[in-house]
C-alpha cells in the first residue's frame, strides 16, 4: 500500500495551525451518539486531531489514513496503538467492528466515494452511524476567496462531490441520511482549514496559515496565488475587503456540512 502523496507533502508542522475544534469534536460526539462500550473509527485521520478530541471523551476510537507522514506524526502524539495505514476502500478491520465511523474533510480526497461508503459500511454493526464533517460544490462557490483564487476554488469545487451527490452515493452504499446540519465559521475557531478565516482576511497572508491547507499548497496556479494574496494586501489597505465579503455572504448554503447516516 502506498502513502499519500498529497497529505505526505502538507504533513510536516501540520498541527501549527490544523487542531481539533472543540465545537467541532462536540457535534461529532453528539452526531454519532457514542456508547463507551462500543468502538468507533476516524477515517482519514491525519495526524489525529480529533481522534484525540474524542478519546479524551473516553471514545473507544481508532484512526486510519494513508498519509505515512500524517501517522507517523500521530504516533509522536501519544496514538501509538490507536492509528493504522490504510485507505478510504482498504480499511484494515474486521466486518462489523465498529459502532460508528467520523470522516472530517476527506472525502473530497477518496479515489472512488461509492467504494469508500462501502467499505465503511462493511466495517459497522447494524444500525451504525457515519458521520461526515466536509463542504459541498455550492459551499465553495460563495467563498469570498473565489475573489481572489478564481482557478483554485474552481479546482476545488470539481473535486468535491456534491451534497446530492453524496446523499444518493450514501443511499446506493447501504446508508439511510438521518441529519444535516449546517456549519457556519465562527471567529473563535480554532481548526484553520480553508475557509476559517472568513472573517479575518489578514490571515491569509500569512504563509504558516496557508501551510496548512491542501487548496493553497497544492494549487497548480501559484502565480494566480501570488497575485491573489497581492490583491487581498491591497484591498486590505484600502478597506475594500468588506465590500468582496459582503459580496460572497450568504445563509441559505452555509460554510461546511455535517451529515448522519446510518446503516441500513
Amino acid at each position: 500500500m502506498t502513502s499519500n502523496p498529497v497529505y505526505d507533502q502538507i504533513g510536516f508542522q501540520y498541527n501549527q495551525t490544523r487542531k481539533a475544534d472543540p465545537f467541532i469534536a462536540g457535534q461529532l460526539w453528539d452526531l454519532l451518539e457514542v456508547e463507551l462500550s462500543k468502538k468507533y473509527l476516524d477515517l482519514g485521520c491525519g495526524t489525529g486531531n480529533y481522534l484525540k478530541a474524542l478519546l479524551d471523551k473516553n471514545t473507544d476510537i481508532y484512526g486510519v489514513d494513508p498519509s505515512d507522514t500524517m501517522l507517523q506524526e500521530a504516533r509522536t502524539r501519544g496514538l501509538m496503538n490507536r492509528v493504522f495505514k490504510g485507505e478510504s476502500d482498504k480499511i484494515p478491520f474486521p466486518g462489523s467492528f465498529f459502532k460508528g465511523t467520523i470522516a472530517v474533510l476527506t472525502t473530497h480526497h477518496w479515489p472512488n466515494l461509492l467504494n469508500g461508503f462501502s467499505e465503511i459500511h462493511r466495517c459497522l454493526e447494524e444500525e451504525g452511524i457515519l458521520v461526515i464533517f466536509t463542504f459541498t460544490p455550492d459551499q465553495v462557490n460563495h467563498y469570498w476567496l473565489k475573489e481572489y483564487f478564481p482557478k483554485m476554488i474552481e479546482g476545488d469545487s470539481q473535486k468535491i462531490p456534491d451534497l446530492e451527490n453524496l446523499r444518493q452515493t450514501l443511499k446506493q452504499s447501504g446508508f439511510k441520511v438521518q441529519e444535516e446540519r449546517i456549519y457556519w465559521v465562527q471567529d473563535d475557531l480554532q481548526d484553520q482549514f480553508m475557509y476559517s478565516h472568513k472573517n479575518h482576511p489578514e490571515k491569509y497572508l500569512l504563509e504558516e496559515i496557508r501551510k496548512g491547507i491542501s487548496a493553497f499548497r497544492l494549487a497548480k496556479d501559484q502565480n494566480e496565488i501570488q497575485k491573489g494574496l497581492e490583491q487581498i494586501r491591497r484591498d486590505i489597505e484600502s478597506g475594500d475587503i468588506q465590500k468582496i465579503i459582503d459580496r460572497y455572504t450568504q445563509l441559505e448554503f452555509g460554510d461546511y456540512i455535517f451529515i448522519k447516516a446510518q446503516k441500513i
